[in-house]
């Protein structure tokens, strides 16, 4: 009993620092100058950035996490691969620090037997994934403004090599 109640305090006191940081950060903010820059954007583009972010979110996100326990010798199925990220996203967003990730190396542990260590290791190996991208962007970024005054076709060219090495990069 003592344990139930322990974590259920640790979840309100989580709930109460996660609101206390959205009340913050909102109480900055002009809420309705905001909605007035949203209603001014066109909505092509709008819709056209939900599209991508959804794309990247759900499809890129989940073959690529995947792909990371599949090297660990998991093979699960690209829908319940999608199932368990779409199933964590509330929480990650819910709990501070992302810590909500670890709801999914629970469900990896509970439902289907991971140990916790390779489902660690399999969502660390994800974020580590994105920062070697994210630097790569800044890398690519840094060489187009090096090379934007003087020659437009080597940033084109640049740029060209940096996505084809991405788009034919070797499987793990």
């Amino acid at each position: 009993m003592g344990v139930k109640v322990a974590k259920f305090v640790l979840l309100g006191l989580a709930l109460i620092i996660t609101a206390g940081i959205y009340v913050f950060l909102f109480h900055k903010i002009n809420f309705f100058g905001a909605l007035n820059l949203i209603k001014e954007a066109d909505a092509k583009i709008l819709v056209l950035a939900f599209a991508i972010s959804i794309f990247i979110n759900f499809l890129i996100s989940t073959n690529r996490w995947k792909i990371i326990l599949k090297s660990l010798g998991h093979h699960l199925s690209f829908k319940e691969t999608l199932l368990i990220k779409m199933g964590a996203n509330p929480l990650i967003s819910l709990f501070p620090m992302k810590s909500g990730e670890l709801s999914r190396a629970l469900y990896l542990k509970h439902a289907l037997g991971i140990s916790y260590p390779q489902a660690v290791v399999s969502i660390i190996g994800e974020y580590m994934l994105n920062f070697i991208a994210a630097i790569c962007f800044i890398l690519l970024g840094i060489a187009i403004y090096l090379y934007q005054g003087s020659n437009y076709r080597a940033s084109a060219q640049i740029s060209c090599l940096f996505f084809s090495c991405i788009l034919l990069k070797p499987n793990f």
